[in-house]
C-alpha cells in the first residue's frame, strides 16, 4: 500500500482537495513527481493516486496567498515523465523526471478569491469540527493550513491536500462557486493504482 489513510472514502460530499502551487500555469492537470518516501512531504505527492474523476480540485496561488479557482479531474492518476524540457534548481524538474498526472478540465476563477487572512479569520471557527471529524475517521486528515494563533496561518509544506467538505462550507465563495458533490455512492476502499510506484525515488 501506499501509506495514506484514505478516511473520505465512503464519506458522501469528500471529493475536495487543494493544489498548492506557485506555476503560472495551473488547472488543466495535476503534475507531481515520483517523490523519496521519505521526504517529509512524500506524502502531499501520494495523494494524487487518489484523486478520482469528478473530484473538484481547488487551487491555491502561492503568488497571491489565497485560493483563486477550481477544475474537476476527468482523468485518473497516470504515470509519466516530465519532457517539456522544464529546467531549474529542483531536481524533479528536470528533463525526463518521473511523474505522475491527472487531467482537470473547467477551470474556474472564483469571483472574489478567498485569502489566507480570509482563512485565518474562520480557523478558530473550524477547529472543533476538525477535531471532531478527526475523532470520527483518525488521523491525518491531510488538512493543508497550520492551525494555531491567527497570525500563523498558512498553507503546510507540500503540493496537495485533502479538502475536507465542512471547510468548503464554511466558506460562501467557495461553497457558492464549486459544484456541489451530490451523494454518490460510497467508493470501496482500493488498492491505489501505480502504489507500486510511490516507492520509486527519484
Amino acid at each position: 500500500m501506499d501509506g495514506i489513510h484514505p478516511w473520505w472514502v465512503g464519506r458522501a460530499g469528500e471529493g475536495y482537495w487543494l493544489e498548492v502551487t506557485d506555476r503560472e500555469f495551473f488547472g488543466n492537470q495535476l503534475v507531481t513527481r515520483r517523490h523519496d518516501p521519505r521526504c517529509m512531504t512524500a506524502w502531499s505527492h501520494r495523494l494524487v493516486l487518489h484523486v478520482e474523476p469528478g473530484d473538484v480540485v481547488f487551487h491555491y496561488y502561492e503568488r497571491e496567498r489565497a485560493i483563486v479557482g477550481w477544475s474537476t479531474a476527468h482523468g485518473r492518476t497516470a504515470p509519466g515523465r516530465l519532457r517539456d524540457g522544464v529546467r531549474n534548481a529542483l531536481a524533479w524538474r528536470r528533463n525526463e523526471a518521473p511523474i505522475w498526472t491527472v487531467s482537470l478540465s473547467g477551470l474556474t476563477l472564483l469571483p472574489c478569491a478567498l485569502t489566507i487572512d480570509d482563512v485565518a479569520e474562520r480557523q478558530g471557527a473550524l477547529v472543533d469540527d476538525l477535531m471532531a471529524l478527526e475523532e470520527q475517521v483518525g488521523d491525518p486528515l491531510y488538512y493543508p493550513f497550520e492551525v494555531g494563533r491567527p497570525n500563523e496561518t498558512r498553507p503546510l509544506p507540500g503540493y496537495l491536500f485533502k479538502l475536507p467538505a465542512l471547510f468548503v462550507d464554511a466558506f460562501p465563495q467557495l461553497a457558492r462557486s464549486a459544484p456541489i458533490l451530490a451523494p454518490a455512492t460510497a467508493r470501496p476502499a482500493l488498492r491505489p493504482r501505480f502504489a507500486g510506484v510511490a516507492r520509486t525515488t527519484t
